[in-house]
């Protein structure tokens, strides 16, 4: 038995053990149950919620202290008592099986003194006159039935050597089950250390992830002013495009004032001095794309005249200026370009906090607030797993005894089987052979010739060494069963019955993950000692945490939200959603702060291109493309006009000289801060990127950590080895017990009809091998007279 269980192996043992529940046990336990009348919610839910609760006996108590309407009369019961006449039938049903196993001790006992004191009677000298009811041709008893009988001997006792070795196996599997759903429970106790350390591995990570990300941000923001990040660099290059341009513009208004002159009524028109308020600058319309504008004051040249192409070349009066197009061209254009460049404010923005540099801090913070409670709950857990840790060191040091034990349970049984098989079987063969037994003394002789060979054979042999012991061979192997079905098996199944059924429906009740919990909750809304262990197992701080909208007990959202669901996340059970706990924690892409249109708005460099085209327009200025009125003076002009005009026109072409100067100044800073801005926009969005990637590696690092996968697992470490584990292996010993109990009653029955008839007596056919009476008389007279010879 010992071999046969090592090389089975407890994963072996469960695939017997399953298979025998699936094929007898459930069937059986269904089928009772359905004859009861009550469902899960009547039955079993209040039953095992008084068990867990330590109220049982006044439960079942409850079940006899009844009203005349049939209800409990709670009122008389101090505990938990039960909720109906429905709820009473469960209570009704598990001492039933228990009875059930009880009678079956009394039935067995009874009957069997009864057939030892008066079926011994019938037996008595029955070996005495086998040889002639054997030979009697009008027996009662046919071949047909006699062999039936045999066969039903046989395949009883068979059955039944084959559950007692199932029976064995179970037994063996749900040893080595319980190790299992010890080990789970002590996992079990070990999950707030778990999460401690899942987290605790988690922020490491997260501090490594920034560690890193800082690398790569001082590598591609540093500019070389030692300030990362701060980009002084393309605030200096911002400041200068800006100065140059706000050069620019000064250079075209003096130009534009020196050509367009100032209002009536200014002091003086001095092109480097005038307020832009007093000039009188040119509008331009649709239909004056040239410009317009009342007629005002020259402005003054530097020889202290005004200007000649503001005066009539005769007379020398004031008529109206020209305007200059071209300088309210540039004028717009710089101003485009000025009005859409990044002030230091908006470059500060740049200067952001990545979220890779905040997750760390924000998950310790988080963390540190349920610090406390994780050590307080783990505390808590010590004894128990300190228990199961010695409870598991006891079991192993038993372990060998166990296994003794459970071979000496069913020892009795295997033997018993053993020696009536061994026995029907050789009877059978016996008898077939004495049948062949004849009238004519040749032929006897022959065939006792025969015998005597075929008795040479091992087959033989254990016929004639069983001959003359079958009948303490029966009588033991009757004892022997008798001993192991009603001191055994029939008391095992009544206690055991107390169990099953309980067991069987706690394991309906509580879900597998991802399965339907509706029962398990049925359970916990009955409110007890259940919600209340429940409630001190999940790690709630002291002050509920809980969403406003939620109104579902802790219990129920520890189990609705993480105990059964594969997605769940611990940090729902304390009414924060994911989306609220990435937040809490900065887990956000960096386009979310730095947006795509911030990066254009700051570092884009389409608008830098307006100093190439200022540059060009302005290199085109010259007095041949751009006179405003400078050129000879006519024959009979005033006369300082060629004078004037000679003064006008080198002026006009110092102030093209230093146009062209100017813009050459702001074409240059405006590339450098092109190639600038390109590089830093560039290094920006690779950090942005890298900043994702490092975000979404700390995202899965606190996600996995306060994923409710763990508590599954720790879950199904103590579900499946409890419900299909021991439990299915108690379900099946218990129905071998069943199984086997009713077994042997049929079994010592048949054996008593079979040694209780005289024309079928299991004995009969070994006297048979005997020679027949008169001829062993014969042959003593022979030697008798040999010998006084």
């Amino acid at each position: 038995a010992a071999i046969v269980l090592l090389l089975i192996g407890p994963v072996g043992a469960n695939v017997f053990s399953d298979g025998f529940v699936n094929m007898f046990t459930d069937p059986i336990l269904g089928e009772i149950v359905s004859h009861c009348g009550f469902n899960q919610s009547t039955g079993p839910q209040p039953f095992l919620h008084a068990l867990i609760d330590g109220q049982i006996f006044p439960y079942v108590n409850s079940c006899y202290v009844l009203k005349p309407n049939g209800m409990p009369d709670c009122d008389l019961i101090e505990g938990e008592c039960s909720p109906s006449s429905l709820s009473c039938r469960y209570v009704y049903l598990i001492e039933s099986l228990l009875v059930f196993g009880l009678v079956w001790i009394v039935i067995l006992s009874v009957g069997s003194c009864f057939y030892c004191v008066f079926g011994s009677r019938v037996c008595k000298g029955m070996e005495d006159y086998s040889y002639e009811l054997s030979s009697n041709s009008n027996a009662e008893t046919s071949e047909t039935e006699r062999k039936w009988m045999s066969n039903t001997i046989l395949l009883l006792s068979s059955f039944i050597a084959f559950i007692s070795l199932f029976g064995l196996i179970f037994v063996y599997g749900g040893f080595s089950d319980l190790f299992s759903f010890l080990q789970g429970v002590q996992m079990a106790t070990n999950l707030p250390q778990t999460f401690s350390s899942r987290a605790e591995m988690s922020i490491s990570q997260c501090a490594m992830e920034k560690t890193i990300f800082l690398l790569n941000k001082n590598e591609l923001l540093d500019d070389g002013s030692g300030h990362v990040g701060e980009h002084r660099r393309l605030k200096q290059l911002v400041n200068l495009t800006m100065e140059a341009g706000r050069e620019l513009q000064k250079m075209i208004i003096e130009l534009q004032i020196l050509v367009e002159g100032c209002k009536k009524g200014a002091q003086e028109c001095l092109p480097n001095t005038t307020n832009l308020y007093e000039a009188n600058f040119c509008a331009y319309t649709t239909q004056t794309p040239q410009g317009e504008h009342e007629e005002g004051i020259p402005s003054l040249l530097l020889n202290g005249n005004e200007n000649p192409a503001c005066r009539e070349f005769l007379n020398g009066s004031l008529i109206t200026c020209p305007c200059c197009r071209v300088c309210k061209d540039l004028l717009s254009a710089l101003d485009n370009l000025m009005d859409s460049m990044p002030d230091q404010e908006d470059l500060n923005f740049l200067n952001i906090t990545y979220p890779p540099e905040k997750v760390a801090d924000a998950a310790t913070s988080y963390f540190d607030q349920y610090r406390s409670t994780i050590e307080s709950v783990h505390e808590s857990l010590l004894p128990v797993n300190l228990s199961v840790e010695n409870a598991t060191a006891t079991l192993r040091s038993y372990d060998a005894q166990v296994l003794i034990l459970d071979m000496l349970f069913w020892f009795p049984a295997v033997i018993a089987t053993f020696f009536i098989i061994v026995v029907e079987k050789c009877r059978k063969s016996n008898q077939s052979a004495t049948l062949e037994w004849t009238t004519i003394q040749g032929e006897m002789i022959s065939e006792l010739e025969r015998e005597e060979e075929d008795n040479k054979s091992p087959h033989r042999l254990l016929q004639r060494v069983l001959a003359g012991s079958e009948r303490k061979l029966l009588w033991i192997a009757f004892g022997m069963g008798l001993a192991s079905t009603v001191l055994l098996t029939a008391p095992s199944f009544a206690m055991l019955s107390i169990a099953t059924l309980p067991l069987n429906d706690f394991c309906a009740i509580i879900p597998t993950t991802g399965g339907s919990a509706s029962a398990l909750l049925a359970l916990l809304d009955m409110g007890g000692n259940l919600q209340e262990q429940m409630r001190s197992l999940v790690f709630t701080p002291w002050k509920s945490n809980l969403r406003q909208d939620d109104q579902r007990s802790t219990a129920r959202v520890f189990v609705e939200d993480c105990l059964t669901s594969p997605d769940g996340k611990v940090w729902s059970v304390w009414g924060t959603s994911t989306a609220q706990f990435e937040s809490s924690m900065n887990l956000r892409n960096s386009s979310d702060i730095l947006t795509p249109l911030d990066l254009y708005r700051l570092l884009g460099t389409d608008r830098y291109r307006i100093s190439a085209y200022l540059h060009r327009l302005i290199s085109q200025l010259n007095i041949r493309n751009f006179s405003f009125g400078a050129g000879p003076c006519p024959s009979g002009s005033f006369a300082s006009c060629s004078a004037d005009m000679a003064t006008y026109t080198r002026e006009l072409m110092s102030m093209y000289k230093s146009l062209t100067d100017a813009s050459s100044r702001l074409l240059l800073v405006s590339t450098q801060l092109i190639n600038v801005s390109e590089v830093t926009r560039s290094n920006i969005s690779s950090l942005m990127s890298i900043a994702d990637e490092s975000t979404t590696r700390m995202r899965r690092a606190l996600l996995e950590a306060g994923s409710c996968d763990i508590v599954n697992a720790r879950y199904e470490g103590v579900r499946r080895p409890l419900c299909e584990g021991v439990v299915n292996d108690v379900k099946a010993t218990w129905g071998s017990f069943l199984l086997s109990t009713i077994l042997w009653a049929f079994l010592l029955l048949s054996l008593c009809i079979k040694t209780s008839n005289p024309r079928d007596n299991a004995y009969g056919g070994y006297v048979l091998i005997q020679a027949p009476p008169e001829e062993e008389e014969e042959e003593e007279e022979e030697e008798n007279e040999t010998g006084m010879s």
